[in-house]
């Protein structure tokens, strides 16, 4: 790590829902900055740990995770790895040795069991405020990928942040997460986090050709419901993604020109302009 002393933004993206984005998003918007030349972190607080397996590759298991430091038996600046791009996959770039490496806290499906003990310490919520405190200084943005409910490890990411994302589909029962998302961080903000901010809403795997009643109804009704102003640039359905992911590269790496990437460039940058 340098030395440097830096403003550092944690974020949180965050859904009521799976399969809306969170990984991909958090992965794709990271990858983003990195090569903007920011400092970046991303942490992994998913049980399902697929945003570790996005970045080491499949059947890579880590002796320690997120688990054991909110846990209390590891630093989190003993577990920090940093993402290095599989070989073999399309668009292949030598990699720039002046940009910062990305650089993420893996998970494991073990996080499950670590779940009980964790909430039972004395003010559990902030212990991964606490955790992220001795690193913050040296990143510029630090993004937590939580699980799709609203229980534990999303709590303590949303006590952790300075502000959160909610990636959506506009598909049915899209409106219930995102208002369950946005009244679950009210209440972090009331008692926990007066400092959190919404940041704002996108959608993911977004058709802007497919105009069926559902698709316009999820879309005009999350609209409306909590405001033009909180609405982001969207992202397009694109097969690049999930290949990515199979390849364990970022977009950024694999496809650099596709759509996603594309759509994830505008949203970064819109996120950019919103951040305090």
């Amino acid at each position: 790590m340098d030395n440097q002393q830096r403003t550092c933004r944690v974020v949180a993206v965050t859904n009521n829902k799976g399969g809306v984005g969170k990984t991909s998003s958090t992965v794709a918007i990271g990858s983003i900055l990195q090569t903007m030349g920011y400092r970046v972190l991303l942490v992994d607080l998913d049980p399902q740990a697929n945003m570790t397996t996005h970045l080491a590759g499949s059947g890579v298991e880590f002796e320690q995770h997120i688990g054991d430091v909110l846990a209390g038996s590891a630093s989190i600046q003993d577990l920090v790895m940093t993402y290095a791009p599989q070989s073999g996959a399309a668009d292949e770039q030598a990699p720039d040795e002046a940009t910062p490496g990305l650089d993420f806290v893996p998970s494991s499906y073990q996080l499950n069991l670590y779940e009980k003990g964790i909430t039972k310490k004395a003010q559990y919520a902030s212990l991964l405020r606490q955790a992220l405190r001795p690193i913050r200084p040296y990143y510029d943005f630090i993004l937590l990928d939580t699980p799709p409910t609203l229980q534990t490890y999303t709590l303590v990411s949303l006590v952790a942040a300075d502000a959160y994302v909610i990636p959506a589909e506009p598909e049915k029962f899209s409106y219930d997460g995102v208002k369950a998302v946005i009244e679950a961080a009210a209440d972090v903000k009331d008692m926990l986090n007066p400092s959190l901010e919404l940041l704002g809403i996108f959608f993911t795997r977004y058709n802007p050709k497919l105009r069926n009643s559902t698709h316009d109804l999820v879309v005009s009704t999350i609209t409306s419901s909590f405001g033009e102003e909180v609405m982001l640039p969207n992202v397009r359905k694109d097969a690049a993604m999930p290949k990515a992911q199979v390849a364990a590269r970022t977009i950024m790496d694999f496809a650099p020109q596709s759509n996603s990437a594309i759509d994830y460039h505008a949203l970064t940058a819109e996120l950019l302009t919103r951040l305090p």
